[in-house]
């Protein structure tokens, strides 16, 4: 329960603005919620979708990934 209440902003937040104690829980968070790891990825996708590419693009894109 510990691992689930602290790592809820983990989920919110980009990889790349995590500190390393978010890095660490994220590890342990997805080793044991393997299906909350491929929901992060997609959200991942969805946000690289959002900040690089066009309205048109980005439905494109978004029709690809789903």
């Amino acid at each position: 329960p510990q691992i689930m209440a602290r790592s809820r902003h983990i989920i919110l937040k980009h990889k790349s603005k995590w500190n390393e104690q978010q890095k660490i829980r994220a590890r342990i968070l997805f080793t044991k919620f393997p299906d909350l790891e491929m929901a992060y990825g997609l959200f991942l996708k969805l946000v690289y979708i959002n900040e690089k590419t066009s309205v048109g693009v980005a439905r494109l894109n978004l029709a690809n990934v789903f």
